[in-house]
């Protein structure tokens, strides 16, 4: 996997259909859990969270991906879902503040809490977003 250590907004802006240029590293907004297992950053309508490793179940690789796959998950200020993305890139590397248990981290209209040292909670108003943890990674 390539440690590009900035966020890839065309995997983001995917997810909201517009195309955009990676911003520079002092662009992106974001948080690490404690452990440091996962990272997340948001730009624009968008926020990405990155697992370092997954220790459940990983749906197929959509024939459609031709870089990574499993451990980065995306959602909009107006999904309604959560996703997981295809990525070469990791946001592992950025240096992020850390998110402590019990805090949120707010960006537009999406909120991640964290829910212990290495699982996170994101959820934009509508309720659609995605939790993540090393053993189980569920979209809603």
């Amino acid at each position: 996997m390539r440690r590009a250590g900035l966020l890839s907004l065309l995997t983001l802006l995917a997810l909201a259909g517009a195309p955009a240029a990676a911003p520079a590293q002092d662009d992106v907004e974001g948080f690490r859990t404690v452990s440091g297992t996962i990272a997340c950053a948001a730009s624009g309508s968008s926020l990405r969270c990155d697992i370092r490793k997954v220790t459940g179940q990983v749906p197929p690789k959509p024939s459609s991906c031709e870089l990574d796959w499993g451990l980065f998950f995306g959602v909009t200020t107006t999904a309604r879902r959560g996703t997981r993305l295809c990525a070469g890139d990791t946001v592992l590397g950025v240096p992020l503040a850390p998110l402590y248990p019990n805090r949120t981290f707010r960006h537009r209209s999406i909120t991640c809490r964290a829910t212990g040292r290495a699982s996170v909670r994101c959820a934009n108003r509508g309720g659609h977003g995605f939790a993540l943890t090393a053993a189980r990674q569920r979209l809603f």
